[in-house]
């Protein structure tokens, strides 16, 4: 009997445990249907290097590592003294540019007045050929009359003669006026020329000069510090780098298998290594297009030798909540866990599904326009200079 019931007994607490089992697995099966987890992602940022455009002695650097700087703030102060000596040559070419331009419109007004003299010169020769024409005709009457002499009749041949040639000599000056005003036309053109060649050196040397000051483009945190005062920096030099605070994202590499029902704007749990017990709430943002491996330097070739599938790995990038306030714990490098509540077919809401890996998702307050930023043109020397608001602004696809 005792035997009987003990074997009873037995049987129940299989049961039971088979039972539990059965439960438990099923809910790890459907979580994971629905969460899906990795811990193969890092927080990202666009971490600028900041550089010299041009090359001279730094005589000041102003900051150190880790400090915080502000978009604008000089960072970095190299030698001025030969740019701004390059400045005083350009502007002393400018202006001599600019008196040659001015010393060929003198010219021009002094032509002008040079061909209204050889004009009035060429009206009183040919007065004058007229009058002696004039007299050469009535001496030429009187010789055939017999009242008048030859001396007057070859005096009178002699006077036309000249004076057609003063009318001659006279268009000819004409003419040779009129060509030096072209010839002055293109001077003129060239002095112009002149003056813009000059204008576009003094504003190089002007951006030279002011490029001897390097600026943050973006608010952040200074790191890898390798510039010291006094030394010779060349343009292109690693001086710096610029670690951002704000504009932060996850890349987290899931597994192909795990991306199928995955979408823009499913609502994420990530959990930080460093800060245990502090949970941050996003959203994916974006999928890539294609896989890690593709962008590898020699990607694998599975057409040759023995073949081993490998699964491949996607990266979702991940954006932080507008409303997430931990958000300012994040660093770039940090790694991460991240869980994503995927869709699921009975087309439960992001808000719903973001409470099932514990967050609080509103799609319309929490997606961010995904900021991408670019230096504006500067209305001065023309130089892209940061301002305080960001640059194109691209918004996500909606939530799912």
């Amino acid at each position: 009997m005792i035997a009987g019931l003990k074997r009873v007994a037995l049987a129940v607490v299989l049961i039971a445990a088979l039972g539990a089992a059965g439960y438990y697995g099923w809910r790890w099966y459907d979580s994971s249907r629905v969460i899906q987890m990795t811990d193969n992602a890092y927080i990202r940022g666009e971490i600028t290097g900041i550089s010299s455009r041009v090359t001279g002695y730094a005589v000041e650097v102003l900051v150190d590592d880790n400090m915080p700087v502000k978009a604008d703030q000089v960072l970095v102060r190299i030698d001025p003294r030969d740019f701004r000596m390059t400045v005083e040559k350009s502007q002393a070419a400018l202006d001599q540019a600019k008196a040659t331009l001015a010393q060929v419109g003198a010219q021009r007004e002094l032509e002008k007045s040079k061909i209204v003299v050889a004009e009035a010169s060429l009206r009183a020769a040919e007065a004058q050929a007229k009058n002696a024409e004039i007299v050469l005709k009535r001496a030429t009457d009187l010789l055939q009359k017999g009242a008048g002499t030859q001396a007057a009749f070859d005096s009178g041949t002699a006077a036309a003669v000249q004076a057609s040639s003063t009318v001659d000599q006279a268009e000819a000056n004409l003419a040779y006026e009129r060509e030096q005003l072209t010839v002055i036309d293109a001077n003129e053109a060239v002095a112009k020329a002149q003056v813009d060649s000059a204008e576009a050196a003094l504003l190089s040397a002007k951006f030279a000069l002011g490029d001897t000051e390097v600026w943050a483009p973006i608010d952040g945190i200074v790191a890898n510090r390798k510039t010291r005062v006094g030394e010779y920096v060349t343009a292109g030099t690693r001086m710096l780098a610029i670690v951002p605070i704000d504009n932060l994202w996850i890349e987290a590499n899931y597994r192909e298998t795990q991306i199928e029902r995955m979408k823009v704007g499913d609502p994420v749990r990530i959990d930080v290594d460093t800060h245990p017990g502090k949970p941050l709430c996003g959203y994916v943002e974006s999928i890539a297009p294609a896989s890690g491996s593709e962008f590898a330097l020699i990607p694998p070739d599975n057409a040759t030798g023995n073949f081993t599938k490998i699964v491949r790995r996607f990266t979702v990038r991940i954006r932080f909540n507008a409303s997430e306030s931990n958000a300012i714990l994040a660093r770039p490098g940090m790694s991460v866990e991240s869980a994503v509540a995927v869709s699921t077919p009975d087309d439960v809401s992001p808000t719903e599904r973001g409470r099932r890996v514990g967050c609080s998702f509103d799609p319309d307050k929490d997606v961010v326009a995904r900021p991408l930023t670019k230096l504006p043109e500067h209305p001065g020397l023309g130089r892209a200079r940061p301002q305080g608001a960001a640059g194109t602004q691209v918004s996500p696809e909606p939530a799912r």
